[in-house]
C-alpha cells in the first residue's frame, strides 16, 4: 500500500496541501477545530506525524518568492533588483528564502508545486504576473501572500509599490523649477495603467501650478507605433510615462532634427530598466523618478511577516514614493 501523503490528507477533507501542513507543523492561520480536524484525519489515514512532532518552536520562518522571467531580461531590472533587496531584509532577520521562477505556462495552468509552496510560511510576488492576472493564480495556493513593485485591482492581497502619481507630479515641479513653462505628456495612455496613474500626477502638478495643458502636447502613443507625430509647435519639455515611451520620443526628435536637452528636456517616470543600454541617451545619462527599493523590500518583509502572524487582518496597499534622479536630459531655461 502506497504511503499517505498530504495532498491525500487534503483531497479527504476537501481542503488545500498548505492548510493540511500548516494544521500539522503548528503554523498560524488555521483554525483550532479544522487543525484537530486535520490531526484526527491524519492519524486515521496512517499519515506519518512524527516529523511534525520533532519540530522545533523556533524553526526560522522562510518566505517564498516568486518571480516572473518576463521581468528578467536584464539583472539591471527592477523587479530583479527588488529581488536583491529583499534578500538582503530577510537576512537581517535571519529569514530564508526560497526562489521560485514563474513562466507564462505555469501561470496559465494556474501550477505550483504543492511541496514547495508547502514549504514556505510567506509568499511575496514580484513583477505583475501575466497574463491572466493574480486572483485566481493565488486563490489556488493559500499563502499569507504580499505583492511587491504591483498592485491588481480587485485583489485581495497586500502590496508595495511606487507611488507614480506623487513621482509624475514631482517631475513636473521639477521642469517648473527650472524655468520650462511649456510642458507635455508622452505615453501609452490607454493600454497601461502605470503610464495613466501617472499622466494622472502629471496634470495635478500642472493644474496646481495653473500651466496650460496643451491637448496637442499630451502625445498617447501605442505599443507598435513607428515613431510619434509632433505638432507643429513643441513644448521645452516631455514628462515620459515610460522608458520605452521615452527611448521612442527620443528617436523621433533626433530624426526630426532635435537634440535632447538643447531644444527639448526629457524626465521619465520609471526606471524600470534605465541603466539598460538604449543608445547614447540611456547609458546612465536620463533624468527620472527613482525608486526607493530599499524601503520598499524592507516594507514588503515587514508587511509579510505580519500577514503570517496576523492571516485575518484587513488588507492593505503601502505607497513608497521616489525621488527624482538628475542626468543630463533637462536643461534649465534661461
Amino acid at each position: 500500500m502506497a504511503a499517505v501523503r498530504l495532498k491525500d490528507i487534503a483531497a479527504y477533507l476537501n481542503t488545500s496541501v498548505v492548510t493540511v501542513s500548516n494544521a500539522l507543523s503548528g503554523k498560524k492561520g488555521v483554525s483550532d477545530s479544522l487543525r484537530n480536524k486535520i490531526v484526527m484525519t491524519a492519524e486515521e489515514l496512517g499519515y506519518d506525524t512524527a516529523r511534525y512532532h520533532e519540530r522545533k518552536q523556533e524553526e526560522k520562518i522562510r518566505l517564498g518568492v516568486l518571480l516572473s522571467e518576463n521581468f528578467l531580461n536584464s539583472t539591471c531590472s527592477f523587479s530583479w533588483m527588488l529581488y536583491q533587496q529583499v534578500l538582503c531584509a530577510a537576512a537581517k532577520r535571519k529569514i530564508s528564502v526560497l526562489l521560485k521562477f514563474l513562466n507564462r505556462d505555469v501561470q496559465e495552468k494556474e501550477e505550483l508545486s504543492a511541496e514547495w509552496s508547502s514549504s514556505i510560511d510567506g509568499l511575496l510576488v514580484i513583477g505583475r504576473i501575466e497574463p491572466r492576472g493574480v486572483e485566481s493564480f493565488l486563490h489556488v495556493h493559500k499563502v499569507p501572500t504580499v505583492l511587491l513593485g504591483f498592485q491588481e485591482s480587485g485583489v485581495l492581497r497586500d502590496s508595495v509599490t511606487v507611488n507614480d502619481y506623487i513621482g509624475a507630479y514631482r517631475a513636473v515641479k521639477y521642469l517648473l523649477e527650472r524655468g520650462h513653462e511649456k510642458i507635455g505628456f508622452v505615453g501609452a495612455l490607454e493600454a497601461d495603467n502605470l503610464v495613466r496613474e501617472r499622466y494622472y500626477g502629471f496634470r495635478r502638478g500642472m493644474e496646481e501650478y495653473r500651466k496650460e495643458i496643451r491637448r496637442e502636447w499630451v502625445l498617447d502613443i501605442r505599443e507598435h507605433t513607428a515613431g510619434i507625430r509632433f505638432p507643429e509647435r513643441l513644448p521645452t519639455a516631455f514628462v515620459c510615462g515610460s522608458l520605452w515611451g521615452a527611448a521612442l520620443l527620443y528617436e523621433t526628435l533626433g530624426e526630426r532634427g532635435c537634440k535632447v536637452p538643447e531644444d527639448v528636456s526629457l524626465i521619465v517616470c520609471d526606471d524600470t530598466d534605465v541603466r539598460s543600454p538604449e543608445g547614447d541617451f540611456f547609458s546612465g545619462q536620463v533624468t527620472f523618478c527613482r525608486a526607493d527599493r530599499q524601503r520598499m523590500a524592507e516594507t514588503a518583509v515587514t508587511l509579510l511577516l505580519r500577514r503570517i502572524e496576523n492571516p485575518d487582518s484587513v488588507c492593505q496597499t503601502i505607497y513608497i514614493d521616489s525621488e527624482i534622479q538628475e542626468g543630463n536630459s533637462v536643461k534649465t531655461e534661461r
